[in-house]
């Protein structure tokens, strides 16, 4: 990750001497391997993935304008799932320099790299490649699910919704729909603290069952280790555990579940 952040460094050192065809292959790099990088949390360096997305997005800038949108759309076309990530960043960046989605109308300082019009083809494509992805994959499970869900709700709200009713029937999705209602923090060690953001779709007492079906066949402990922990952070909110105070520290989650699977 040093090796990243030093190149990185210099070719944005280096960015009014990058052509446009140059532009383009960097770019494609960026694509196709930021999702590879490991996001570690500094107070004083931007993280790894984020320093990606600047670096698209001044490299697009480089490319002729008149080139830009279908350079994208190819970029779309051909993703993999994984490259999918960073694709999904981009797009967000993309909507808040129009001040649309999460931007309410108020126009973020990100350049624009494509016309209104163009955002607004993209925005179909985007959709209907989402919709295509969710007939295969379980999006639940995607590393980056925070952001295809939010997308996902903003694009096609009805879908959107049927999706997840079908999908939260199982218990285990809905721990893992669960963990997105959950933040990680650092300070004197890790800890989680638990939003009710779950409750657009299950009620208090469904994550409060679903939590007890699944430790008694012991398939909890099948789920990913960060997944368990923030399933826990936020099962000990909703019942009111005195563990839980403003957060609960890592250490205590894993001692929970130890005593858990005993």
């Amino acid at each position: 990750e040093a090796l990243s952040y030093e190149f990185f460094g210099e070719i944005l050192a280096n960015m009014n001497q990058i052509s446009s065809q140059r532009a383009e292959l960097l770019a494609k790099v960026l694509f196709e391997t930021a999702y590879q990088f490991e996001i570690r949390y500094n107070m004083f360096q931007l993280n790894i993935k984020s320093y990606a997305q600047l670096l698209i997005r001044e490299l697009m800038d480089i490319i002729k304008p008149e080139n830009r949108m279908s350079y994208i759309r190819t970029l779309l076309e051909d993703a993999s799932l994984n490259q999918l990530q960073t694709f999904a960043d981009f797009f967000n960046i993309t909507e808040l320099s129009y001040g649309r989605l999460a931007a309410n109308g108020e126009r973020e300082e990100y350049k624009k790299l494509i016309t209104l019009a163009e955002l607004e083809e993209l925005e179909k494509e985007f959709c209907a490649k989402i919709k295509e992805l969710s007939t295969k994959y379980n999006i639940l499970d995607f590393s980056n699910a925070r952001m295809y869900i939010y997308l996902f709700e903003r694009l096609d709200v009805d879908y959107f919704e049927t999706y997840m009713r079908d999908k939260l029937i199982l218990d285990e999705n809905k721990i893992k729909y669960l963990s997105l209602c959950v933040s990680e923090w650092i300070g004197d060690g890790i800890g989680y603290e638990a939003n009710d953001d779950f409750k657009k779709f299950l009620l208090p007492e469904d994550v409060i069952n679903a939590v007890e079906r699944l430790k008694f066949n012991k398939k909890y402990f099948n789920l990913p280790l960060d997944i368990q922990r923030r399933g826990v952070a936020l099962y000990l909110k909703i019942t009111n555990s005195q563990s839980y105070f403003m957060g609960v520290s890592q250490k205590e989650i894993d001692g929970i579940l130890a005593s858990w699977k005993s």
